[in-house]
């Protein structure tokens, strides 16, 4: 037998994402980030240089992902690079447009709405309707034939 407690209900799930996106925002006292068409927001940290990522690029990159109160939820910092060829397929739907706007060695900071996430479903130790943070460095590209 459990017991749950309700803790809080939304009934506009994007308006509440949107105020603790500014929070966020505000809270790291910064007003570069930027704001894609799709919603994707993101910060250039490091611009790289070279050519932009695109398709058949293979892409060599440093990743934190957190929740906006800090919380980590996966790294591969201390555990190796991740490599993966573009298009970044069988990623959540923002990590494609992410890498196209990078380039070797760019670090950005991008803040991925529920809708560019998982959307309204749970993923691990991810929940429904969540806002993610990824730090993301660009290690390497190698141009696809």
């Amino acid at each position: 037998i459990y017991t749950v407690d309700l803790v809080n209900t939304f009934d506009d799930p994007v308006a509440f994402q949107d105020t603790m996106i500014a929070s966020f925002i505000a809270e790291h006292e910064t007003d570069s980030f930027h704001v894609s068409e799709s919603g994707l927001y993101y910060s250039i940290d490091s611009a790289g240089d070279g050519e932009l990522i695109s398709d058949g690029n293979l892409v060599e990159l440093w990743y934190t992902g957190y929740f906006l109160d800090g919380r980590v939820f996966d790294s591969n910092l201390g555990t190796g690079l991740m490599s993966l060829e573009m298009p970044a397929t069988g990623y959540i739907p923002a990590w494609d447009e992410a890498l196209r706007l990078m380039r070797k060695g760019a670090e950005f900071t991008f803040i991925i709405p529920y809708q560019l996430g998982y959307g309204p479903y749970a993923q691990g130790q991810i929940p429904a309707y969540q806002t993610l943070v990824f730090d993301i460095k660009i290690y390497n590209v190698v141009t696809g034939n």
